[in-house]
């Protein structure tokens, strides 16, 4: 083959393969999509480890931010023998696509830190099966996370000099065990508990007085009556005066207390925990018309607020077929026009928060709205008895059977008078014929 011939055949190869490129892809909190990130030793602190910034000292410690990690059946973050100062900072830890909800219990982890020194853990976002898992590591700091529907959510174990503060957890459980100098306060917990072993004399949970320790939902949200704040001082002995923390200690084991349990959400981590339905929930229609109805439905619940609904035509576990509008979260009713008479429909309702996220399992409702026939079946008589007294009565009256002539007539309108009347009620009921009060 010709040199030539060689080159333009070699082109047209190059030409015909196809090119893949890849595009990272965000999430909806601006995050980009990244592979699971594994190091081990201060080395592997790398662009390639998801690194976007320092050089691991402690004024500028490696930064590991802005991520989008779907763990996949391993570990979204996992690293392993360091001292370099580092920080895993706003990133996304999920087992789920977003907007798959429940965020169920699987198989995945978040973050692992073994034998790990000068760390921090902050402002992330983790929604997997095994949360946050610290082991034989020291000098570690957990500040302002959302920890939420992880069946552990943080997990630490052999290590000292441990600091977890204000973070948002959620239907979660804490385990601390031979682990010294831990200090655990400014946490809002939700649905959560925790264990721990015997502590050191240097183990808190709570940040002293009048700085106050966490909030505990099953404190004070479930059980008022023992979660109550009259009191205020070191002893909370000086009273009445309320001071936003709970007179009596929170008891986390028999030997373990919060001593200053907080009794509002701590609201600094990222809202991550979606609103909630109480049990039972009903969602009923009433003024059911053949083109418009009005719904109502129980209030959603949630730590901070319901700011919004999300009401559905079509129901699925979570959400429905199509939105049809978003009330505001201070209403639990809404009237739906421009319906098809005589037609079925389901609605469904969800609730969502100011940190946009959204309840799931709402209640719905099938409802078939009336025929026009339905509802005006009883006018149907009178053009028919119009009709017949019309062509009937003249020739009745003219002849010697006028008394079945009147009698036709009293029919006829007694029956318009009986039509207006059944309408009158159905449309307004008795309060029509009420006598002013």
């Amino acid at each position: 083959m010709r040199p030539r011939t060689v080159r333009a055949f070699m082109l047209a190869m190059v030409i015909l393969t196809p090119i893949t490129i890849t595009v990272a892809q965000t999430n909806p909190d601006g995050h980009t999509s990244h592979p699971t990130i594994h190091i081990v030793g201060n080395s592997n602190f790398t662009p390639n480890s998801g690194v976007i910034q320092g050089n691991g000292s402690i004024t500028d410690p490696y930064i590991i931010s802005g991520w989008d990690l779907n763990p996949n059946g391993n570990i979204a973050i996992e690293i392993n023998n360091t001292d370099a100062y580092f920080r895993i900072q706003d990133n996304d830890i999920h087992s789920k696509a977003y907007g798959q909800w429940p965020l169920s219990p699987s198989k995945y982890e978040g973050i692992r830190l073994t034998n790990v020194t000068n760390a921090v853990i902050e402002k992330n976002k983790v929604w997997t099966n095994q949360g946050i898992r610290i082991t034989d590591s020291k000098s570690l700091l957990v500040d302002t996370n959302g920890i939420y529907s992880n069946a552990q959510g943080l997990t630490i174990t052999n290590s000292t000099s441990i600091t977890v503060r204000s973070n948002t957890i959620g239907d979660d459980t804490i385990t601390v065990t031979t682990t010294t100098n831990f200090h655990f306060y400014h946490n809002s917990l939700i649905r959560s508990q925790a264990l721990s072993d015997a502590p050191d004399n240097k183990t808190l949970w709570d940040n002293g007085y009048p700085s106050g320790g966490n909030f505990w939902s099953d404190y004070y949200l479930y059980f008022p009556n023992g979660g109550m704040d009259r009191c205020s001082g070191p002893s909370q002995s000086l009273c009445p005066a309320a001071d936003g923390i709970g007179d009596k200690p929170y008891n986390i084991t028999n030997i373990i207390q919060d001593r200053y349990p907080l009794v509002r959400f701590y609201a600094l981590g990222p809202n991550v925990l979606a609103p909630r339905w109480p049990t039972p929930v009903n969602m009923n229609a009433t003024q059911v018309g053949p083109t418009s109805l009005t719904l109502t439905w129980t209030k959603a619940r949630d730590e901070l607020a319901v700011t919004s609904y999300l009401l559905y035509q079509g129901a699925r576990q979570c959400g429905g077929d199509q939105l049809i509008t978003t009330p505001q979260g201070n209403t639990t009713s809404y009237t739906i026009t421009g319906l098809s008479s005589g037609t079925t429909y389901v609605f469904k309702i969800e609730a969502s928060d100011s940190g946009g996220n959204v309840s799931c399992l709402g209640p719905s409702l099938q409802v078939t709205t009336p025929s026009w026939l339905q509802i005006y079946w009883f006018f149907i008589p009178i053009p028919i008895a119009g009709v017949a007294s019309a062509i009937a009565v003249p020739s009745l009256l003219r002849s010697r059977h006028r008394n079945l002539a009147r009698t036709i007539i009293f029919v006829t309108v007694l029956s318009v008078v009986a039509a207006l009347f059944y309408y009158l009620v159905s449309i307004c009921g008795l309060a029509c014929w009420a006598p002013p009060l």
